[in-house]
């Protein structure tokens, strides 16, 4: 009976980690997905300074900061961009986008790969990681260092006077 129990405890577990795990076919789709939204948009000069500011490290660190280390980072956030992109509004274009290892998180998945950028100032192949949800629900995404917003944080900093012009 001991046997039998042990024996359709692990046939359970097999079935729902089975289930749960996400197939390359499915994270092609979500990262396809994903690169058809960052392709049918173009990036405004303030939209890059404000996903370079999120990114997830300087995004804690930001967060800890005093108002005089906030205003400090935004201004030498917004010379490294303007340095960086040669127009204020750039399209950027992704293609060839290859997933590679996919892994399991806490909440859904990490999809990582490769893809082919052309931008104002860089052609060539750049790192793609995404966190999504089951049902191809982005959480983030990162393309080389610039990190889609999440609304999340999107909303904290509309909350910020000095962020609420950029926003809009």
């Amino acid at each position: 009976m001991r046997k039998m129990f042990v024996f359709i405890v692990l046939a359970w577990l097999l079935m729902t980690n089975a289930t749960s795990a996400l197939t390359i076919t499915e994270a092609q789709k979500c990262a396809d997905r994903l690169l058809e939204a960052y392709n049918s948009r173009s990036y405004p000069g303030k939209m890059l300074m404000l996903e370079a500011i999120t990114q997830r490290t300087f995004g804690m660190l930001y967060r800890s900061m005093t108002n005089q280390e906030k205003a400090e980072a935004t201004k030498a956030t917004k010379r490294v961009l303007r340095e960086s992109f040669e127009q204020p509004t750039g399209q950027y274009q992704y293609k060839d986008l290859v997933v590679g290892p996919v892994e399991t998180t806490k909440h859904g998945f990490r999809i990582n790969g490769t893809v082919h950028i052309t931008s104002p100032k860089y052609t060539g192949t750049a790192s793609f990681m995404a966190l999504v949800y089951p049902g191809c629900k982005v959480e983030q995404a990162r393309i080389g260092n610039i990190y889609a917003l999440d609304i999340a944080l999107r909303e904290m900093l509309k909350k910020e006077s000095k962020w609420r012009d950029i926003l809009g």
